[in-house]
C-alpha cells in the first residue's frame, strides 16, 4: 500500500502474486482449437508491451547486465 496516496502499490516484490490480467488478440476471432489466427502464426512469446499503460510494469526490461557485480540475496537487503 502506498502510504502517501493510500492506494495499492505494485513493486518487484509483489509483481508475481498470481494476479491474472487477460491479453486479448486484436482480431478477436478464435479457432476450434482455442487459438486465434494471430496466435497460431506467432512462435515467440509476447513482450511486456502487451500490457500497455493498463498495468505499470515495476521493472526494467531488458534488465541491466549483472556481470561483474557481487551476488545478493533478498535477506541481505533487510
Amino acid at each position: 500500500m502506498d502510504r502517501s496516496t493510500k492506494t495499492p502499490k505494485m513493486n518487484c516484490k509483489n509483481w508475481e502474486c498470481g494476479v491474472l490480467f487477460p491479453v486479448v488478440a486484436k482480431d478477436g476471432g478464435r479457432t476450434l482449437g482455442g487459438t486465434s489466427p494471430l496466435e497460431s502464426k506467432r512462435k515467440v512469446a509476447l513482450g511486456m508491451e502487451v500490457f500497455g499503460k493498463a498495468i505499470p510494469v515495476p521493472m526494467k526490461v531488458p534488465a541491466e547486465p549483472l556481470e561483474g557485480q557481487r551476488p545478493w540475496f533478498f535477506r541481505d537487503l533487510r
